[in-house]
């Protein structure tokens, strides 16, 4: 029964996503394809967050829930989406002990320091050779973006900015890192 009501929704997604147009078409595609796999991943409720942050022009976007509510799960299956839309996800992590565990599990993730050094190498050796940077189709998810440290938050929304890519924030906003004073999502 439930399964039939995630359906049903989904349908009546599918059917207000047709008459749009560019992006919105790939992401039709991509949902009509990926339904039944979501299905058995997530519940209704982070199916319908997924297909909402697919149809988000916006460059910044926060996802926030309580600790245990399937942030992580859903960055994983966002990563999937997004590959299949012919987007460069990349599932970043404030620590790189926690890359390393999501890389464990067959998902390619890295840790935010680690990631900025790798686009600021790239940046140089790309204008050592008169070419710049594209991360338009980047998009970066960063699970328990609660914990970066403010000098991390900055130098991943500056990257962000300086080279128009996207980012995808999952924080727990209750978490005592995000209450903390001085705390990125604070400043944020």
């Amino acid at each position: 029964e439930e399964n039939l009501k995630i359906e049903q929704k989904l349908t009546g997604n599918y059917h207000a996503l047709q008459g749009k147009v560019g992006t919105l078409t790939r992401i039709n595609r991509t949902l009509t394809k990926s339904v039944s796999a979501l299905k058995k991943a997530l519940s209704s409720s982070q199916l319908s967050c997924v297909i909402e942050l697919m149809q988000q022009d916006n460059k910044l976007i926060a996802v926030d829930g309580i600790s245990g509510s399937g942030k992580s799960i859903l960055s994983k299956e966002l990563v999937a989406m997004l590959q299949a839309q012919g987007f460069n996800p990349v599932l970043l992590t404030p620590r790189a002990i926690d890359a390393s565990e999501i890389s464990d599990a067959g998902i390619k993730a890295m840790s935010v320091s680690a990631y900025i050094k790798k686009q600021e190498v790239n940046q140089r050796v790309l204008k050592a050779h008169a070419q710049h940077l594209d991360l338009s189709n980047e998009v970066m998810i960063v699970d328990d973006a609660h914990r970066l440290s403010p000098k991390q938050g900055a130098a991943l929304l500056n990257l962000q900015a300086s080279f128009d890519a996207r980012s995808i924030l999952m924080i727990d906003g209750h978490a005592p890192e995000s209450l903390s004073p001085g705390s990125f999502i604070k400043t944020l």
